[in-house]
């Protein structure tokens, strides 16, 4: 794929998550296309140097629409005919939490897959940080430490064994 065809799946993106996710806020109540807005933009923090643009691209189109799917109830097949490109379709399918799998192996499964990794961990930057929160309360500590393990771990810092060693504990 060209990279002018990446910029206009990029501008196609941004404009379904306005759309589908415009009406709705996040934990702290503040408008959720922020926090899409921010996984997108903050991607090139996780980027080796060489890494190639079109993974580039593919990272901050899936950054764009990584609620999407699961939040939203946007269907592949819905992405797909608005000109969302198989490999990004494919790296939303990853990054779509299904409720009846463990959030332990959803992290261990996106750790899998270098750009949904990448997704993820500008996700996670986001969800931690605490001046998102109306209230920090055991239940919002408890979703930072989960936060916390799983960057470490899909940063390489943590092994699996310690990191579900440590989710165990929360």
């Amino acid at each position: 794929m060209k990279v002018r065809d990446y910029v206009k799946q990029y501008d196609i993106a941004k404009k379904l998550a306005e759309f589908y996710h415009k009406d709705q806020v996040d934990i702290g109540g503040h408008p959720y296309i922020e926090h899409v807005k921010y996984v997108s933009d903050h991607i090139s923090n996780y980027f080796k140097h060489g890494d190639n643009l079109n993974k580039y691209y593919i990272a901050i189109i899936s950054g764009y629409l990584h609620d999407i799917m699961e939040d939203c109830n946007v269907s592949a097949n819905v992405l797909s005919s608005e000109g969302i490109s198989k490999k990004v379709i494919e790296v939303l399918k990853i990054l779509t939490h299904d409720k009846n799998i463990s959030y332990k192996d959803y992290i261990i499964n996106i750790s899998k897959n270098e750009i949904a990794t990448l997704v993820k961990l500008s996700d996670l930057s986001n969800n931690m940080d605490i001046r998102r929160l109306k209230k920090i309360d055991n239940n919002a500590i408890r979703r930072l430490k989960k936060y916390f393990y799983s960057y470490k771990f899909l940063l390489g810092e943590i092994s699996e064994e310690k990191y579900i060693s440590e989710l165990e504990k929360i």
